[in-house]
């Protein structure tokens, strides 16, 4: 029934017997014996069919279309205050990460001292090789051995921050170097009472070190600074290790 109908409609549309384009109906005069009969109830119901639609699709075109000028914007307030939290978090991110680098440079250093002294036993041996008084107390050593692994962790943090611990090339294989030395002399003058080599240990670790002072400089002048105590002591060590000799 309704496909006939919206033919109907349009065949009396083409015919402009029922409407114009424009949305309006063309008004007619019937006779009530017309109305009546089925062929104009059918038509009254096809003009009406076509003027409710005339009439939707007018509306639709009325109708105003959204942009996006109208679509609210967040506040300048609320875009800061996300802006500013996400700086924070990575503020704080970064913090932590920093810390736990920092306590892991000056910590392994530190702890690898600190076994080298408990394991070899290290004040046994001073005692049997020290024959001058003017070398200071075993204590004193271990604490200066502890200071300067701590120096140099720390110093080479302070470059490793700057992203330049790779930068000259030799920063942190000497870096390396003056550890290893440091750890050594020890054992190796008081354990295996090898002062010669001990000498040439301490000469190497002098070097070593003024070494990471030249290239730390270039980088942080902070970290060279550091550096400069743990050169007196190893030079002081140098001077200990000629005098056993």
């Amino acid at each position: 029934m309704e496909g006939g109908v919206e033919d109907e409609v349009e065949e009396l549309e083409m015919d402009g017997e029922v409407g114009k384009g424009d949305g309006e109906v063309t008004p007619f005069l019937v006779s009530e014996d017309f109305v009546e009969s089925p062929k104009g109830l059918s038509f009254v119901v096809c003009a009406v069919v076509a003027r409710e639609r005339e009439e939707a699709k007018q509306r639709i075109k009325d109708q105003p279309e959204p942009s996006i000028k109208d679509q609210p914007e967040p506040s300048p307030d609320s875009s800061q205050k996300i802006t500013s939290r996400s700086k924070r978090a990575k503020k704080v991110a970064m913090a932590r990460k920093g810390l736990r680098s920092l306590a892991l440079a000056i910590g392994l250093p530190l702890l690898l001292t600190a076994l080298t002294i408990y394991l070899f036993q290290l004040g046994q041996g001073y005692d049997e090789l020290v024959i001058s008084a003017w070398y200071p107390p075993i204590w004193l050593i271990h604490l200066a051995a502890l200071l300067s692994s701590s120096l140099m962790g720390l110093s080479a943090w302070l470059v490793w921050a700057e992203g330049g611990l790779h930068q000259p090339a030799t920063a942190f294989p000497l870096f390396v170097t003056q550890l290893f030395l440091g750890l050594m002399w020890g054992p190796v003058v008081f354990v295996m009472g090898a002062t010669r080599l001990g000498l040439v240990v301490g000469l190497v670790l002098v070097a070593s070190l003024y070494g990471c002072l030249m290239g730390f400089r270039e980088v942080n002048p902070l970290a060279a600074d550091l550096v400069k105590p743990c050169i007196a002591w190893a030079v002081l060590l140098v001077i200990m290790s000629f005098a056993l000799i």
